[in-house]
């Protein structure tokens, strides 16, 4: 009971929201977001909680300086969401950053658990949940996008959900579904020469043990990885992580629609159209040594939230991905063969 307590406080700790701190490169803003992916039986819903911090030039503007942003995005037969602004006044980072306030949405860490609410009155969506990390963090400290300051971030492969999921047809009830979380935090400009390609593997039959993350964060041109890997956990431990010189990454085809649900609306405005630069199929191989691993994306549709460059008049696309993985290989002579729903994130500048 004792060591099961302290395993909690040192996840509250871990998986707080940790704000801008001090920093050699004030003039560009501290970004954090806090990114959640749930996979029900009839629903798939993504939500994120994002701060950005400006330093303020004085006490005086301090509490100003602060923005928060809520996304939630929820599929059934379509794509359903939107992004609400949060104020300051309405933005509040309590209990040494275990409780993060924007708006209508709520997240706390409570005993190595996230309990989450979020409410998009407007969308009719909403969500309460209980998510239980059954897998150990992982993190990857500063490294840098394109020359700049360090960003850091923090995974959580799988996670069980147990809540609520409202929707404009109704609502679903979970039990223990499949979830995923990661934690981004630095200082980087939106616009600059960077874009990332992101998912995981997480299967819904609990019996399976494996779950993985890939990660590759390049170039606009996509020439040169400032980081990637692919990152695998045998039950609740991480078992291999495989560097950038073990992977081989394909891309296959580019996923079409007729419909594309873009956010903020105001914004897609300005980016009409439905093309995207989103492969049909992504498949990551890695190998080292006898241990091989191959997940293979499949996608079957897209939604983009759209953001303001911060120095130029352009936008960067998030592309939220669903579709399906199927990963095979070997690991120590023990076999990999699951399929997993998941939610790729493909950024676009």
């Amino acid at each position: 009971m004792i060591a099961e307590t302290r395993l909690q406080a040192s996840l509250d700790r871990l998986l707080r929201v940790r704000g801008p701190g001090l920093s050699f490169d004030a003039a560009t803003p501290h970004k954090e977001w806090l990114h959640f992916a749930v996979h029900g039986p009839e629903v798939d819903a993504v939500v994120n909680f994002s701060v950005v911090t400006r330093d303020p030039t004085s006490a005086r503007d301090r509490d100003a300086a602060r923005v928060g942003r809520l996304a939630v995005l929820v599929h059934t037969d379509r794509w359903q969401g939107n992004i609400e602004r949060c104020a300051d006044t309405a933005l509040a980072v309590r209990r040494n950053g275990t409780r993060l306030v924007l708006g209508e949405g709520r997240l706390e860490l409570r005993n190595g658990r996230f309990f989450l609410e979020a409410t998009l009155a407007r969308t009719g969506l909403a969500l309460g949940l209980e998510l239980e990390p059954i897998t150990s963090p992982v993190q990857i400290r500063d490294f840098a996008l394109d020359g700049g300051p360090p960003m850091s971030w923090l995974v959580v492969p799988r996670l069980l959900a147990t809540g609520w999921v409202r929707h404009r047809g109704g609502t679903v009830w979970l039990d223990r579904a499949p979830a995923y979380h990661d934690h981004n935090f630095g200082r980087f400009v939106w616009g600059a020469n960077f874009t990332w390609e992101w998912g995981y593997a997480l299967p819904r039959d609990p019996r399976v043990p494996w779950s993985l993350v890939f990660v590759r964060i390049s170039d606009r041109a996509r020439l040169s990885d400032f980081v990637s890997g692919l990152f695998v956990w045998f039950g609740s431990t991480p078992e291999r992580a495989f560097g950038a010189n073990e992977l081989e990454i394909e891309h296959e085809g580019l996923l079409r629609q007729e419909r594309l649900l873009k956010v903020p609306g105001v914004l897609g405005l300005l980016s009409p159209g439905t093309d995207t630069d989103v492969p049909r199929r992504l498949v990551v191989r890695a190998r080292r040594g006898s241990d091989r691993v191959e997940a293979a994306f499949e996608a079957h549709t897209v939604a983009q939230i759209l953001v303001p460059h911060e120095r130029d008049p352009g936008l960067t696309a998030i592309h939220e991905v669903k579709g399906r993985v199927c990963v095979r290989g070997a690991i120590a002579g023990t076999a990999l063969a699951f399929e997993s729903p998941s939610v790729f994130e493909f950024l676009r500048a």
